[in-house]
């Protein structure tokens, strides 16, 4: 027997809804899955960024790498700079071996580095090639 203010009510509308104790539980349920669900979303986007920035950056590097002996002779010496975007740049060009006088051709190692970051950290991406060219010399 029941008593109290739904004692002469049906059995289905005295168990409809929630309790206070109910819902503060669910709330602190909720509340502990986002404590650990938020850092772990918000370290995925920052991830997600670094990988899209390293992508680009050896994207840009190749790119250079590609220009060595076309656009950039192949020659000693080093050029840097800055891409639109913001990333700089630096190709470095220098003789790779004893390079003998009298062959025809003589082998140069070219090193594109694209750098970025910010303030708190820089980031790079270095890409290092051979390539061939004329030896004047021996012409």
């Amino acid at each position: 027997m029941t008593c109290g203010r739904y004692a002469g009510l049906p059995n289905d509308v005295r168990t409809r809804g929630f309790t206070l104790v109910e819902i503060i539980v669910a709330l602190a349920i909720l509340a502990l899955s986002l404590n650990v669900i938020l850092p772990t979303m918000s370290d995925a986007l920052w991830r997600t960024g670094e990988a899209e920035a390293q992508a680009e950056a050896a994207s840009l590097a190749c790119s250079l790498l590609a220009q060595a002996g076309t656009a950039v002779p192949l020659a000693g010496g080093e050029a840097s700079g800055q891409f639109e975007n913001g990333f700089r740049w630096q190709l470095r060009i220098t003789p790779y071996g004893l390079g003998d006088q009298a062959m025809p051709l003589r082998a140069y190692k070219v090193v594109a580095a694209v750098f970025w970051g910010d303030a708190r950290r820089e980031y790079s991406v270095a890409l290092t090639t051979l390539r061939l060219a004329g030896n004047g010399a021996g012409q």
